[in-house]
C-alpha cells in the first residue's frame, strides 16, 4: 500500500494492493476504493494467492503458489502440472514487466501410477512467501515449497534471487532436496503420492535481509525448524541452526522478525499435524538467535492455556511475529498474545483473547487461535486478527485494536 500522511493531501494516488484465492490480483484507490486495475497472475487451474505482493519504486512484485497439492488426492487426477511463479507487473498499471517460474520448464510427462493415471513432473514449488525486496543490490528474493510430483528437483524447498530490473535468475540455494508431496500422502497407498513422499518442509515464512554493520546476511527459516544464515551476493550459507525438529505445519510457519542483531523464532511444532506422523523435538514457543552466528540466545517454550476449553488447542506459534524496541509480539494457536522481553524471553504481557466481543459494526465477534499475518503497530496501536479455522484451529472473526497506556 502506498503511504501518505494524515491530514494532508497525497502527492500521487495512493494504491492499495492484494490478491485472492483465484490468482487475481487487485489495485484500489485506497481512498476511494475504486478499481484501477486487475489481472490473472497465472492461467492454470489451481493457481492461487497466498501472500501480500511488494512494492519497489514502480513495480510490484506478486507471488504465485497452487492448490494442486488437493485434487491430488483423487487417484484420477493427471497429477501435476503447477509451478511456482513471480511476477513483476508496472504497479501503476498492472501491466507486465518479467514473470519467471521456480521451475525453469514445464512438467513432462513422467509415466502412469498403479491404477493407470498419468504423471507429469517436476512440479509444485509454489511461492507461499511475500517477496523480500534488496534495494541495495537490486535483488528480490523468494522462497519455495515442496514439489508436487516425483521427480523431486532443485527448485523445492530454496532460496532463489532474482534481478529485479530483468527478472535474471542470480543464484538458488536448495536447503532440503528430494521433497516432494501432495495430500494423497496423507492416506495410506494412495496412487498420487510421489516415490519421495515428502517430508513438505516448505519456505512458508519470507526471508528477511539483516545489516550488520560491516555486512549484510539473509536469514531463512524453514518448516522443518531450521534457520539459515545466507550470504545475499552468492546464496552461500553462512550457518545454519537446527531450532527443533519441525512439522508439516512448521516449525517455523508464517514469519519471523528482527530487531538490531536479534532474530526472533516463532515455532509452531504441533504435536498432531493430522498426516499420521509423530514429530519429534519439539520446541512450541518464542526462540532468539544471535543473526551474525546463528547461537541461540534464549528459547522460551509455551505451555497450552486452553486446553480445557478447546481440543483443537495448540501452544505453538503459526502465525508472524512482530518485533518493537526491546521485545516481540507473538499470537499463539491457543488464542493468547504474548510479549516476549527482547533480553531474555520473559513474557511481559499476555492477552486471552478467546470470548465473545461486542464489535463496533454491531457484527458478533469472537477469538480464536492465530495464525497467518501478524500483529500491526503504528502509532501506539496493535491491530491483530483472532481466528482461523482451518487445519482444525479454533475459529473466529474479531479485529482487535489496543492502545499503549
Amino acid at each position: 500500500m502506498d503511504e501518505w500522511k494524515n491530514g494532508k493531501k497525497p502527492e500521487k494516488r495512493p494504491y492499495i494492493y492484494f490478491g485472492d484465492i483465484l490468482a487475481n490480483e487487485y489495485a484500489l484507490d485506497a481512498q476511494t476504493g475504486e478499481l484501477i486495475w486487475k489481472i490473472k497472475t497465472d492461467d492454470h487451474p489451481n493457481a492461487t494467492r497466498t501472500a501480500t505482493s511488494a512494492k519497489f519504486e514502480d513495480v510490484l512484485f506478486i507471488p504465485v503458489s497452487g492448490l494442486e497439492v488437493i485434487p491430488a488426492f483423487n487417484d484420477d487426477y493427471e497429477c501435476c502440472t503447477f509451478r511456482g511463479g513471480l511476477l513483476a507487473v508496472e504497479a501503476s498499471t498492472g501491466k507486465t514487466l518479467w514473470k519467471k517460474y521456480s521451475i525453469p520448464v514445464p512438467a513432462k510427462y513422467s509415466g502412469t501410477t498403479s491404477v493407470g493415471t498419468r504423471m507429469f513432473g517436476p512440479s509444485g514449488a509454489p511461492i507461499w512467501t511475500s517477496p523480500n525486496v534488496d534495494k541495495k543490490r537490486r535483488y528480490v528474493y523468494i522462497g519455495t515449497g515442496e514439489n508436487y510430483s516425483t521427480p523431486a528437483d532443485n527448485s523445492s524447498d530454496a532460496i532463489i534471487a532474482y534481478n529485479i530490473d530483468t527478472g535474471e535468475e542470480v543464484w538458488r540455494r536448495q536447503t532440503l532436496a528430494g521433497d516432494a508431496w501432495n495430500l494423497a500422502c496423507m492416506g495410506k497407498g494412495l496412487p498420487n503420492c510421489p516415490e519421495e513422499n515428502g517430508p513438505d518442509m516448505d519456505y512458508s515464512a519470507s526471508s528477511i535481509l539483516i545489516d550488520l554493520g560491516n555486512k549484510d546476511i539473509l536469514v531463512a527459516g524453514q518448516k522443518s525448524g531450521s534457520v539459515y544464515g545466507i550470504d545475499p551476493d552468492t546464496g552461500e550459507i553462512i550457518w545454519s541452526k537446527a531450532v527443533s525438529g519441525g512439522g508439516t505445519q512448521g516449525g517455523i510457519h508464517f514469519g519471523m522478525a528482527s530487531e538490531g542483531k536479534t532474530l526472533y523464532v516463532p515455532l509452531n511444532d504441533m504435536k498432531d499435524t493430522n498426516d499420521g506422523k509423530v514429530w519429534l523435538n519439539r520446541k512450541p514457543g518464542m526462540h532468539s538467535l544471535n543473526t551474525e552466528t546463528g547461537e541461540i540466545l534464549w528459547s522460551t517454550i509455551t505451555d497450552k492455556e486452553c486446553k480445557e476449553i478447546d481440543i483443537n488447542c495448540d501452544p505453538g506459534i503459526s502465525a508472524a511475529v512482530t518485533a518493537v524496541p526491546g521485545a516481540v509480539i507473538a499470537g499463539h494457536l491457543d488464542g493468547m498474545i504474548r510479549v516476549y522481553d527482547k533480553d531474555n524471553g520473559d513474557i511481559l504481557w499476555s492477552f486471552n483473547s478467546l470470548g465473545e466481543y461486542e464489535s463496533i459494526s454491531g457484527t458478533p465477534a469472537s477469538g480464536g487461535s492465530f495464525s497467518g499475518s501478524g500483529p500491526s503497530i503504528r502509532n501506539g496501536f496493535m491491530a491483530i486478527n483472532s481466528g482461523y479455522g482451518i487445519y482444525n484451529h479454533m475459529p473466529g472473526n474479531a479485529l482487535l485494536l489496543f492502545s499503549i497506556e
